[in-house]
């Protein structure tokens, strides 16, 4: 009976044992539904916000807003990106019809003419041939910042390059003035010689460079020269190069030392060598110029970009797509000259320039280009003569106003 009974013990299942064995059979379902939910989950997320993307990327292209901002966007990824994050820009508002009026009739002329002497004597010329910047001064004389860097494409003799380390620095010691003393031969330029910026007392100074490239041996040769006896080699670099939208080499005249009219034009087929006394120069992209000196990669802005390559200024820009965004100020000529005849302004302000607000810029006067165009307008700024144009990043929004007033204070809406 012992046996019997021990027997059909043994045979009886454990109920302890069954019920453990059911609970973690449970629980293992239990886990690996939520798991399965919790993937499914995230699929759905990352859908949606895939979706949020493509619709907000549809409404921004459309131009039903101007700005998208991607950081509140987040969809995990196991691979980083390295795109920086677009910023948040500030477009003008159109101009009115009244401010459009106002500026064709200023600025209408006879268009057709293929006379030099007509196409150098537009309305446009002479209000923006030798401008008057008076809203940088306003804005850098306030700026507070340990740091600086400015280019200059085209620096010829160097005063512009030193008046931006001046303004740019706050600092009295980089002067025009003496510059001028030390440079070999009488100094001569045709907008003048730019007088040294006021700096008021105590105003806190940066330290930083400014970029002198210039193309013309002769006058590379000075610039070095006298670079040594100012004693700024400290804060301004003088890079002998010719700029353009590739990086090589290029026949460009060695001319006389501080001659202004040259450019890559002239040394353009046989011709060119005899009459210019041509030679092989380095050529760099902008791009490839900063990548160059080593600040390609680095942080800090461009305070000012000054482009002045007679002529080949839209070339320039074309080499400078990774620049242009840390740039704060670009001015840069359009000219009869050189290459521009071969490109449209209009679409060079819409597209290469899409982040910038546009300006002719005169002595101390502003009209504004870009959001200010009608067909009238258009055609007249594509009738290429001697201008210079000012534009200002749509970031900064401190010097935008600054010189959206000094456009509105003429050109009331």
């Amino acid at each position: 009976m012992l046996v019997s009974a021990r027997r059909r013990l043994i045979g009886r299942p454990n109920a302890k044992a069954t019920t453990k064995a059911t609970t973690e059979a449970t629980t293992e379902a239990t886990t690996k539904a939520s798991a399965l939910e919790r993937a499914r989950n995230a699929k759905l997320r990352k859908l949606i916000l895939v979706l949020i993307c493509l619709a907000l990327l549809l409404v921004y292209n459309a131009g039903i807003i101007t700005d998208v901002s991607w950081s509140t966007l987040k969809i995990e990824s196991s691979s980083s990106s390295t795109q920086p994050r677009r910023e948040s820009l500030v477009r003008p508002k159109d101009c009115s019809n009244a401010q459009l009026d106002k500026i064709y009739s200023g600025f209408k002329t006879t268009l057709g003419s293929k006379s030099a002497y007509n196409r150098l004597h537009t309305p446009i010329m002479r209000h923006t041939h030798c401008p008057i910047e008076s809203w940088t001064k306003t804005f850098f004389e306030n700026m507070r910042g340990d740091s600086f860097l400015g280019i200059n494409v085209g620096c010829n003799k160097g005063l512009d390059a030193i008046e931006m380390a001046r303004l740019l620095s706050q600092n009295s010691r980089f002067s025009v003035k003496d510059w001028n003393k030390l440079w070999p031969g009488k100094v001569a330029a045709v907008c003048g010689i730019p007088q040294d910026t006021p700096i008021r007392d105590n105003t806190p100074q940066a330290s930083g460079k400014v970029h002198c490239i210039e193309p013309m041996p002769s006058t590379v040769r000075d610039l070095e020269n006298t670079l040594r006896e100012s004693q700024y080699e400290d804060s301004v670099v003088v890079t002998h190069a010719a700029m353009s939208n590739y990086s090589g080499t290029a026949r460009f005249p060695n001319s006389k030392s501080g001659s202004e009219a040259n450019s890559l034009k002239d040394c353009e087929g046989d011709s060119g060598n005899n009459e210019h006394n041509c030679m092989e120069v380095p050529v760099y992209s902008l791009d490839d110029y900063l990548h160059s000196q080593g600040i390609a990669s680095s942080n800090n802005p461009i305070d000012i970009l000054l482009i002045d390559a007679e002529g080949f200024d839209y070339e320039v820009l074309q080499g400078a797509s990774e620049t242009l965004n840390r740039v704060r100020y670009l001015t840069f000529e359009v000219h009869i000259s050189g290459n521009w005849m071969k490109h449209s302004l209009v679409e060079t302000i819409d597209n290469v320039l899409q982040d910038f607000t546009c300006y002719w810029a005169g002595k101390n006067r502003l009209w504004r280009i870009t959001n200010c165009m009608n067909s009238s307008i258009k055609e007249l700024y594509e009738y290429k003569s001697w201008s210079n144009v000012a534009c200002v990043h749509q970031r900064e929004t401190e010097l935008a106003n600054i010189m959206e007033t000094t456009f509105l204070n003429q050109n009331p809406i």
